[in-house]
């Protein structure tokens, strides 16, 4: 009887020090994500001042395509939505079917809704001071907008990458002379043509939209 009760707890013994921990146990860790993920931010933030005069309340963009071009071709997701607001701003855009490449551009294709309330490819609105004047306004431009981003991205195999856009409306709207817009019959500073608009189209083209490093 007491050689079976040494057999027993040897046996027992053995059996604590080789127990497996089980998973459900093990913290959860997210699975790593692939291809690439392009993120958005606002700098100066939206909603915010954009200058000692100029405070930004909201802006949308409407992106009929974002794309990525490599040199193993391009990728692209349609009918987005940039809008910098009573939100914590765009989601990011995720591409997990990225071709593994080197990616030199992205393009962002704006164009309007040409359906109320979305009848304009962007929009921005605030308020503004102009000597001693101020008031709230208003743009929106119907017209077809494409914004080149330029980047020097590679994503290896079985990689994933990040590509961050910053938005700067500085001196897409500081050129602007608010006292000259006409007034709708709310009493906001309306830009819906016109040369102003025009330069800042040209603004928002080629200098609004940066590769944030």
């Amino acid at each position: 009887m007491r050689l079976l009760g040494v057999l027993l707890v040897l046996v027992g013994c053995h059996g604590v020090g080789s127990v497996t921990p089980d998973g459900s146990t093990e913290p959860d860790v997210p699975p790593r994500s692939q291809g690439l993920t392009v993120t958005w931010r606002a700098q100066p933030s939206v909603p915010g001042m954009i200058s000692d005069k100029i405070t930004v309340t909201d802006a949308v963009f409407q992106l009929e395509h974002l794309q990525l071009v490599s040199d193993a071709g391009g990728t692209t997701h349609s009918r987005l939505q940039l809008e910098w607001g009573s939100q914590e701003g765009p989601a990011d855009e995720e591409f997990p079917e990225a071709p593994v490449a080197h990616y030199q551009q992205i393009l962002l294709d704006m164009r309007s809704d040409a359906r109320p309330p979305f009848s304009y490819t962007y929009q921005i609105q605030g308020t503004w001071q102009d000597d001693g004047d101020s008031g709230q306004f208003r743009i929106a431009d119907p017209m077809t907008l494409e914004v080149p981003v330029a980047c020097d991205v590679v994503l290896p195999a079985s990689g994933s990458v990040t590509v961050a856009i910053r938005l700067d409306l500085r001196n897409a709207l500081n050129d602007i002379n608010f006292k000259n817009l006409p007034m709708d019959n709310q009493g906001v500073r309306v830009l819906i043509g016109g040369q102003q608009l025009s330069d800042l189209r040209d603004q928002l083209a080629h200098h609004a939209f940066v590769l944030d490093n």
